[in-house]
């Protein structure tokens, strides 16, 4: 993918409205999983995984930005952004049975 800024998002009507975007199949976990693993892969958080005033199990789709920061193979990921998706990795998994999915929402 060529963009310096990604949003990675679980959201059906952000799917294919984005240039820079990338669909999960899944819940809100799964989103937070992804963006984890991106930013072990020389990416960098620009928006908090634990942004408003919802709890985890209060909303199915969530949508998080990123921008590709690594310059060399060798730099180690943002500190700083790993240490927020393992903090909301922590919230939300413990709340995995509660986290509602696309199916619970009303037409």
């Amino acid at each position: 993918m060529s963009c310096r800024r990604l949003l990675v998002t679980n959201n059906p009507l952000l799917n294919n409205n984005i240039r820079c975007a990338e669909f999960v199949e899944g819940d809100s976990l799964d989103v937070l999983i992804r963006a984890r693993n991106l930013v072990h892969s020389g990416w960098k958080l620009l928006s908090h995984p634990l942004y408003g005033n919802l709890r985890p199990y209060q909303h199915p789709y969530r949508s998080i930005l990123l921008e590709y920061a690594r310059q060399e193979k060798t730099q180690i990921p943002d500190i700083q952004s790993l240490d927020y998706m393992e903090n909301a990795l922590g919230v939300y998994s413990p709340e995995k049975s509660r986290i509602p999915s696309d199916n619970d929402m009303p037409e």
